[in-house]
């Protein structure tokens, strides 16, 4: 997430910020009480948009739901942003084929360690100039860059293949 907000930095034009809706599912108006909204601002459990979604025309993006299938919108597909209005979000392909409008809908956390549910209203996307080695794998890149900041093999575990493109695996 740090690499993707530095590389948005040095981007020219215009930022745009889409802050998200976050409310409790829940019943009981004690959790209203006890999880406020600010708290649930902070929050960015995995698979979901951070609240504050900050982008520019041109940006490289990465879809966090299926959205249509039959035309390539899945989990994992990047996008260019090629327009930014305050409810839709035009984007075009990799290969600029195709061009699609990406809606605000409602996410909900399948996955999370907090003792509620929660639901938030935003786009299905997250900046993607870096990504981690899960969410790239069967994706084709001209160049990539690797980040090992820590540690991520064990002893003989790292094998090197030279391609023409890069291909993750």
């Amino acid at each position: 997430m740090e690499i993707n907000n530095k590389v948005l930095e040095f981007m020219p034009g215009n930022e745009t910020v889409y802050k998200a809706v976050d409310m409790i599912m829940s019943e009981d108006p004690q959790d209203q009480l006890t999880f406020p909204e600010e708290f649930l601002n902070s929050l960015t459990p995995t698979g979901l948009p951070p609240y504050e979604l900050k982008l520019k025309i041109g940006c490289i993006i990465m879809l966090l739901r299926n959205l249509a299938l039959s035309k390539g919108l899945c989990n994992g597909t990047r996008l260019i942003i090629t327009k930014l209005q305050q409810n839709i979000i035009q984007a075009k392909s990799i290969d600029g084929t195709e061009t699609f409008l990406i809606p605000r809908i409602p996410l909900i956390p399948s996955q999370t360690n907090i003792p509620f549910k929660f639901k938030r209203m935003q786009f299905p996307i997250r900046l993607a100039f870096s990504m981690t080695i899960n969410k790239s794998k069967g994706q084709t890149f001209e160049k990539i860059c690797l980040v090992l900041n820590d540690p991520v093999f064990s002893h003989g575990q790292l094998t090197l293949c030279w391609l023409i493109k890069s291909t993750i695996f």
